[in-house]
C-alpha cells in the first residue's frame, strides 16, 4: 500500500484545523483551499462580549501534495521538516510584525502532521516559541489534534 494513504496532506490538515475552530466558536475568515495559494493558511475570529480575537495558523503537511513533486507520496525527511519548521517561524515572525487592529487579540500558530521529526524540530525550540506566544498543534493521522505544552 501506498506511504501516503497514511499521511496527511496540507489541505487535510487545514480542514481537520477549521472543523476543530469552528467546534471552538470560531469563525473561519480564510483557509487555504487549494494547493498553490499565497497568504495565511487559515485566519479565523471569535467575538466575545469584550474583545475580538483573531487567530492566524500556518500549516504543513507530512507530504508532498502535488503530483509532480519527488516527495509527493513520500514522508518528508528531518531535514525537509527542520526547513518548514523555519520558514513557518518566519511566517509567525512576519504575522507577529503586521498591522492590527487596535482592540483585537491575535494569536498565532503553527500546525503540522505529528511525526517524529516535526517534534523533535520544534522541541528544540519550544522555549522561544512559548516566549513568542505561538501555539503549535500537531494534527495525528486519526485527525485528532494535540497542542504542543
Amino acid at each position: 500500500m501506498e506511504s501516503w494513504k497514511f499521511m496527511l496532506f496540507e489541505l487535510d490538515i487545514i480542514d481537520v484545523i477549521c472543523d476543530d475552530l469552528e467546534q471552538q466558536g470560531y469563525l473561519i475568515i480564510n483557509r487555504k483551499t487549494e494547493r498553490r495559494h499565497e497568504g495565511i493558511d487559515i485566519i479565523a475570529k471569535k467575538d466575545s462580549a469584550d474583545s475580538k480575537e483573531f487567530f492566524y495558523i500556518e500549516v504543513v503537511g507530512g507530504t508532498s501534495s502535488d503530483p509532480t513533486s519527488k516527495k509527493y507520496g513520500e514522508p518528508f525527511d528531518s531535514s525537509q521538516c527542520k526547513i518548514h519548521v523555519a520558514e513557518q517561524l518566519y511566517k509567525c515572525m512576519k504575522h507577529l510584525s503586521g498591522p492590527k487592529i487596535k482592540e483585537a487579540y491575535y494569536k498565532i500558530g503553527i500546525a503540522f502532521e505529528d511525526n517524529e521529526y516535526y517534534r523533535k524540530h520544534v522541541e528544540e525550540i519550544k522555549q522561544a516559541l512559548n516566549d513568542l506566544s505561538i501555539d503549535v498543534l500537531f494534527v495525528k493521522q486519526d485527525k485528532e489534534i494535540k497542542y504542543l505544552t
